[in-house]
């Protein structure tokens, strides 16, 4: 009877370590995969900011370079 009970507590035990690994695991993926979605989403702006800034730059100094033909 001793020993039914024992290994009755280590299987007890075993599936409530493993039920908690299980559920830390997928709680750190969850954040994982937030933090990777964050993460792309602000390389995309970051992206169209670049661009945005790229073609304002462009802009400018092809005004410049109007302006600069309309002084002399």
């Amino acid at each position: 009877m001793a020993g039914v009970i024992k290994w009755m507590a280590i299987t007890a035990a075993v599936v409530t370590g493993g039920a908690f690994v299980y559920a830390v695991t997928t709680a750190a993926r969850r954040r994982l995969d937030r933090g990777l979605a964050t993460a792309e989403q602000m390389a995309d702006d970051a992206a169209r900011v670049l661009e945005s800034t790229q073609r304002t730059l462009a802009d400018t100094q092809q005004a410049v370079r109007h302006l600069r033909r309309s002084v002399s």
